[in-house]
């Protein structure tokens, strides 16, 4: 018996279609699995940790300092590299560090006014559940406490995006909650005179997911991905000079 066309097509399509959706749901897993936003005790003790450390230790470096305060995307960044040790950049991220730590992070610093102070967080707030117009309130009062620093300039980078696929409805969710907050944080920024930071269109797919090559987790950048943000917050660090 014959088959028709379209019925012979799907029965040699199913089993790659199968695995493709299979390979997604794991990748989707192994992403999520990794978005652990209930703190342990471990990590609370890395963060009272920090704070004393930035209490205790000041800056001896003769050159303008660079403050980089934010969660994973800050810390794990090698930032002296990245810019070819052309600036003085103190790294002063926290993986999961949701907006709050952030702010406890710098309200930790006596007796400093860097150059820039350069912001990244709010990822692990949406990733808990939280929304996008709740985390407006605990984002102001980080933006207080970073003008208390008396930085030259603050300057904020908008939220990345994490990797999704058409069977990671999570993903999508997500990305949704993502883009309205980096809404809500443009407007935020210019009613104070900030300048906003986003690169997201250099590191995101057309449908608004991060781009395969720049992420090893679906989270967090790899060295491609760091090699394609960094020459554009050079750019800015750069530009008063």
């Amino acid at each position: 018996m014959k088959l028709p066309p379209r019925l012979l097509l799907f029965l040699l399509l199913a089993p790659v279609l199968a695995l493709a959706g299979y390979g997604g749901i794991q990748a989707s897993k192994r992403l999520w699995n990794r978005l652990d936003f209930v703190l342990s005790k471990e990590w609370n003790e890395v963060f009272t940790a920090r704070k004393q450390d930035l209490a205790k230790h000041s800056w001896r470096d003769s050159r303008p300092l660079h403050l980089f305060a934010g969660d994973s995307h800050i810390e794990y960044g090698n930032w002296y590299h990245a810019f070819q040790g052309e600036l003085a950049v103190r790294n002063m991220g926290l993986s999961s560090a949701r907006i709050e730590h952030v702010t406890e992070l710098l309200a930790s610093i006596h007796e400093i006014a860097p150059s820039t102070l350069l912001l990244h967080c709010g990822i692990n707030n949406l990733g808990r559940g939280d929304s996008p117009d709740s985390c407006l309130a605990p984002y102001r009062k980080l933006l207080d406490q970073a003008k208390k620093l008396n930085p030259g300039r603050i300057l904020v980078v908008a939220v990345m995006p994490v990797r999704q696929s058409l069977v990671d409805s999570k993903g999508r969710e997500y990305n949704t909650r993502i883009r309205e907050f980096n809404s809500l944080l443009a407007e935020l920024c210019k009613s104070r005179g900030i300048f906003l930071i986003d690169f997201n269109e250099s590191i995101a797919e057309s449908n608004g997911g991060l781009k395969e090559e720049f992420t090893h987790d679906g989270l967090h950048l790899n060295s491609r991905g760091y090699a394609v943000i960094a020459p554009r917050i050079l750019e800015t660090l750069t530009l008063a000079k």
